[in-house]
């Protein structure tokens, strides 16, 4: 506790008014959601989407070292940081830390202390396969193969993390930096599965990932 306060008091000290001021508003927007007032609201897409960009095959490449990778990730292996074929299972526990087991509580999500070690534990580790990485390397093995339990997978992951992990609630929707690489992941993953051709963003499924 003791050092708790001592490196926020630092921290402090090493501030700048403009960016207290900045964080203290960013608290009182915090406390204001949590509340219940301006929360984001789930909108379905009103403009056609573009066509993907990956619409021709690159040859030449070791299907093998995709296929591999990709079955991993099925067996519900992760390879996380220091961590080598990590059991996080399949689908897994987003709100789990894979390093100390430990399970992050389902409360509203700006005002969890991810920094609690004993709260959420390693806070890197349990951030790292939420960033959704995998769906990428499931995506490029389906772009390889055709094999639909690849594409299946995707769908298998996305749909669970949806469930897992509720709007704005959980240590997944803390860090707006999260959000934003598990966008950049999301649409990497489009684009390799075909876009809105894919059967897989057809019908609900489709309207849930294209709204996220």
């Amino acid at each position: 506790m003791t050092s708790s306060i001592v490196w926020k008091l630092r921290r402090l000290q090493a501030m700048g008014v403009q960016e207290i001021a900045y964080r203290v508003q960013q608290l009182a927007h915090g406390r204001m959601e949590k509340m219940g007032f301006g929360l984001a609201k789930p909108t379905l897409p009103r403009s056609a989407t573009s066509k993907p960009w990956c619409t021709t095959m690159t040859t030449g490449l070791d299907v093998g070292l995709y296929t591999r990778a990709a079955d991993k990730v099925l067996a519900g292996q992760l390879d996380i940081f220091a961590l080598r074929c990590a059991e996080v299972g399949f689908p897994p526990n987003w709100n789990r830390d894979p390093k100390t087991k430990t399970i992050a509580p389902m409360v509203f999500g700006k005002t969890l202390n991810y920094r609690d070690e004993n709260l959420v534990g390693d806070i890197k580790y349990l951030w790292e396969p939420n960033r959704h990485l995998q769906l990428v390397t499931l995506a490029q093995a389906w772009r390889l193969t055709g094999q639909d339990r690849y594409a299946q997978g995707c769908q298998i992951l996305l749909d669970s993390w949806f469930v897992q992990c509720p709007y704005p609630k959980g240590v997944n929707w803390v860090s707006s930096l999260e959000h934003s690489l598990r966008l950049l992941n999301w649409s990497f993953a489009w684009h390799l599965l075909g876009g809105n051709d894919s059967p897989l963003f057809a019908g609900d499924a489709g309207i849930a990932f294209k709204s996220r």
